[in-house]
């Protein structure tokens, strides 16, 4: 699954994803105690689990950059006249900007 794939099918109020043992999305827990290891929960029907559950957690706030960056990319690259790179660089500046 590709990170524009991951952000299409996060459910409302996913902040995380793992796929360590398939595709999980978490939810950041506001309540519970804030570790390394216990501040993230199952976003299924609300059971919580420990982080620790899991190897490797990426924020979605964080794949959303990548995937905006990735996008600005590649209209550069596919950009066929000057005009149009010209353009694109202009666009991937101001996303690099942000």
């Amino acid at each position: 699954m590709n990170d524009q794939e991951i952000l299409d099918n996060a459910p409302e109020g996913a902040t995380h994803i793992s796929e360590n043992y398939g595709v999980v999305y978490l939810q950041a827990d506001p309540d519970a105690y804030v570790s390394s290891y216990s501040n993230l929960r199952w976003n299924d029907n609300g059971v919580k689990t420990e982080l620790l559950h899991f190897h490797t957690v990426r924020s979605l706030a964080d794949i959303k950059r990548i995937a905006e960056l990735e996008l600005g990319a590649r209209r550069l690259l596919d950009a066929s006249t000057w005009e149009d790179q010209e353009n694109a660089m202009v666009e991937f500046e101001e996303l690099l900007e942000e």
